[in-house]
């Protein structure tokens, strides 16, 4: 085989694989607001903050309906308890948050599904807790993949006034074919520890499209495109 020809053959082998598209999500995971924000700072639509204001302390919000834009489905204690806009206790924004009937707040083991009106590209949430946590306490998690809390509280409050310590969960999807509409956050059973929900953020990637991703897509289009028209050219 001449060497023209094996350059023919390596051509028709590597060429395939460099410009097949590319099918594996880079999922980003925070546990810091501050990272979570210059994430969706470029390239996001203007973020919706669900941050539980609109309405007075002590309004129910039953399973299956929406809330400022969040449908929230849940069974929590059994079926005993409902989820509730809370004012009690000190939060991250305002004056009011999400917790339940049952002594305004959530308690360890609780969980529930929040399903968005549109398909978004990133979501993120606040935990205020009112006792003692680990690592992996609390996990936010969509179709590609979840974030649990770490150790450090959110640097940008740490502990609140009465003593609350507050966690973040944020993900974002760069890869702006792969969206979701749901997310479900859940906790891990174990001491009963109350904690409240707050400003949960949820973005889209304007005009459907993640700037990092694509022009990684358009860097390889380009390549691959050249290297066909070479072998266009090419006898």
């Amino acid at each position: 085989m001449t060497f023209k020809a094996i350059l023919r053959v390596a051509g028709l082998l590597v060429l395939p694989a460099l410009c097949a598209p590319l099918t594996h999500a880079t999922l980003l995971m925070f546990t810091n607001v501050s990272d979570f924000n210059a994430a969706i700072g470029s390239g996001f639509q203007t973020p919706h903050i669900a941050d539980f204001e609109s309405a007075a302390g002590g309004t129910t919000i039953a399973s299956g309906s929406s809330f400022e834009g969040v449908t929230f489905t849940y069974n929590i204690g059994g079926g005993a308890f409902d989820m509730q806009v809370g004012s009690t206790f000190d939060t991250t924004s305002g004056t009011n948050y999400l917790g339940t009937t049952g002594d305004d707040a959530f308690l360890s083991g609780d969980s529930f599904t929040m399903t968005f009106a549109s398909a978004v590209h990133a979501v993120g949430l606040f935990v205020i807790s009112g006792g003692f946590n680990y690592a992996g306490d609390y996990t936010l998690g969509v179709a590609q993949g979840s974030v649990s809390n770490a150790d450090a509280l959110d640097s940008t409050f740490g502990a609140l006034g009465d003593g609350g310590s507050v966690f973040f969960l944020g993900l974002v999807e760069t890869d702006s074919s792969l969206s979701f509409t749901s997310a479900e956050f859940s906790s891990l059973d174990g001491f009963g520890i109350p904690f409240n929900i707050d400003d949960i953020v949820t973005a889209s990637a304007a005009d459907g499209s993640v700037p990092d991703t694509a022009s990684s897509l358009g860097l390889l289009a380009g390549a691959c495109a050249g290297l066909l028209a070479f072998r266009r050219r090419r006898p």
